[in-house]
């Protein structure tokens, strides 16, 4: 009996003993295998060994709870985990060339009608009409109206010239010069233009061509700066451009 009580004790100490020394040299298996279902645990959640070394198991333990640590086949080692590779591209069938009409057939268009350029009228200038400018002193004395025999034949030389071309008409224009009033210069010139007129028609010239007209000294030919300051002599001969009787003859 004491032989008995004593391998008690004994085989007691040494599993305390082998429990003590696996729970320091096995810390990682708590940590390793935090689930020891079917086996004796300390707190610490280590496995406990007998006096042999082998694990301690509870009454619920089965085969599909055995572990490395206590006899069971090592984990397979972790296959490492390959690149999948991506997937490759669809490919994308090139498109069939779609063959080009052929050219339409081009057609000559009728060649558009041209504008009809029509010419562009040009002015031809009338041609100048002879103008005789008889001076006043020439043809009547001083403030009348009556031709001078003498003068006559100027006017029977323009006549004369007249029957050789068809005519028109004929202006004749009585100018004066500006000294005297505006109204006397005007009925001056007046009657001086008509008694041309009339003696043009006692020569042969139809009344109903010849225009008579008196314009006094509407249209002088001199300047008032050129005859400004003269004696009344000088001024008077300065003037006498102005002093005329003017017959146009219109072809």
């Amino acid at each position: 009996m004491e032989l008995c009580y004593i391998m008690n004790r004994i085989s007691s100490v040494a599993v305390t003993t082998v429990a003590l020394i696996a729970s320091t040299m096995l810390p990682s298996l708590a940590a390793a295998h935090t689930a020891l279902e079917g086996y004796t645990q300390f707190g610490n959640r280590s496995v406990v060994r007998d006096g042999y070394g082998g694990c301690v198991r509870t009454g619920d333990w089965s085969a599909d709870k055995i572990f490395e640590d206590c006899g069971g086949p090592a984990p397979a080692p972790r296959k490492a985990v390959e690149a999948v590779p991506p997937p490759p591209e669809p490919r994308v069938a090139a498109p069939t060339p779609v063959p080009a009409p052929p050219p339409a057939e081009v057609q000559a268009l009728p060649d558009e009608p041209q504008a009809e350029v029509m010419p562009v009228p040009v002015a031809v200038p009338e041609p100048a009409k002879p103008t005789l400018t008889l001076e006043a002193e020439a043809l009547f004395d001083l403030n009348k109206a009556d031709i001078r025999p003498a003068a006559k034949s100027k006017l029977d030389t323009l006549i004369a010239s007249m029957e050789d071309e068809p005519y028109e008409s004929v202006l004749v224009t009585g100018h004066t010069d500006r000294t005297g009033s505006a109204a006397f210069n005007r009925k001056l010139s007046a009657r001086r233009a008509m008694a041309v007129k009339t003696y043009m028609v006692s020569k042969g010239v139809p009344a109903d061509k010849i225009v008579a007209e008196g314009r006094g000294s509407s249209e002088p030919q001199t300047t008032a700066e050129a005859c400004g300051g003269r004696s009344r002599k000088a001024l008077a001969a300065c003037l006498q451009p102005d002093r005329r009787v003017e017959i146009t003859v219109k072809h």
